[in-house]
């Protein structure tokens, strides 16, 4: 039997016809019979008594308040309804998922916990239960405890819900976002492989991307004047930002200023950048084939120049447009300014005072 080979077992009830409530009891007695937890996404219906005797159930907040009667608009009531539908259905622990406000745990013994929602922008709901439901029942059947699969959930509920429509998440995109849940600007970076996968799903909704490439060593108010051109040609702005040792190369051996995990933040914290890639070559032109911008933006000193990638945008019917440059604006300058300011604390010690 299936039930042999499991660790666990998980239940969508979408209330379809299949998963009357004989095959319900039969499979919940039969998992338990063999140790298996099971985990149910229950269907929208007054009465849960058909879920008795699961281990976990993943209602959503309208679910909750159907089946109890309880208004879940305070930590109160996510404590009472959980515990209601725990005492009642014999379960181990009860997950209400509150969408704004994250996720409700509370286990057998009593104990609640809030999982809070990272703010992000939210797209589409699509899929957001059964991803609840896959992750943390996928986690507590491996062993993990129920906190930790809850918090695992959450992220990832948090991933899908910025997508457009049924995605598939990714584990590293699971793993990034585990790491960085209090840096939301972090989230913006993405290797090259899920930046193309993201710049298709855009592409896919017609949404028109632009891009452009730099060192961006210290940001200033040239920098911002370019990135805010580049994101008004589209309607998303792709930066791919040379490495540390590609901007050795192209700047000597005392830059950058500033590393490229510093470098990618910043950008990613500013409002016109929807994306940040980071690209080790001196040249960004495999970068721009893997993107395919529609709109390659260049500062306007490059006007004479040969530009990256411009031959095969504009093979494909993309622009190439040069961005108005801040006339005695560059890091170079900046640093030099650094260096000639006459501040006690940045010049060298007095021979006399030498020990």
């Amino acid at each position: 039997m299936e039930l042999d080979r499991a660790d666990g077992v998980l239940v969508s009830d979408i209330n379809k016809g299949v998963l009357t409530p004989r095959l319900l009891r039969a499979l919940i007695e039969r998992a338990g019979e063999r140790g298996r937890p099971v985990f149910v996404d229950p269907r929208l219906t007054d009465d849960f008594s058909i879920y008795r005797g699961a281990t976990v159930i993943t209602p959503n907040r309208y679910e909750t308040e159907r089946a109890t009667g309880i208004r879940l608009d305070s930590e109160a009531g996510w404590h009472k309804a959980a515990s209601q539908l725990v005492e009642r259905l014999g379960l181990r622990a009860c997950l209400i998922t509150l969408d704004r406000d994250g996720m409700y745990l509370l286990e057998r013994d009593g104990q609640g916990h809030h999982i809070p929602t990272a703010p992000r922008d939210v797209y589409d709901v699509t899929a957001a239960g059964d991803v609840v439901l896959t992750v943390f029942g996928f986690s507590a059947s491996a062993g993990e405890s129920l906190l930790s699969s809850a918090f695992f959930a959450n992220a990832a509920a948090g991933i899908e819900v910025s997508l457009h429509g049924a995605e598939v998440i990714t584990r590293a995109a699971l793993e990034r976002s585990l790491a960085c849940e209090d840096d939301t600007f972090a989230r913006k970076i993405l290797p090259i492989a899920e930046l193309v996968d993201a710049v298709s799903r855009e592409r896919m909704r017609g949404r028109r991307i632009a891009f452009t490439n730099g060192c961006f060593d210290l940001l200033h108010t040239g920098h911002l004047r370019t990135l805010s051109f580049a994101r008004s040609q589209g309607d998303l702005l792709v930066v791919a930002l040379n490495s540390d040792e590609s901007v050795r190369q192209l700047k000597g051996p005392a830059r950058p200023v500033c590393k490229v995990a510093e470098r990618a933040r910043l950008l990613a914290a500013l409002e016109t950048v929807d994306y940040v890639v980071i690209f080790d070559e001196l040249r960004a032109e495999n970068t721009i084939r893997a993107v395919r911008p529609d709109f390659l933006i260049k500062g306007e000193d490059f006007n004479n120049s040969t530009v990256d990638g411009r031959e095969f945008v504009e093979a494909y019917g993309g622009r190439v447009i040069y961005s108005p440059i801040l006339d005695g604006q560059s890091t170079t300058r900046m640093i030099e300014r650094v260096r000639n300011v006459e501040n006690p604390f940045l010049s060298d010690p007095p021979a006399a005072a030498a020990r």
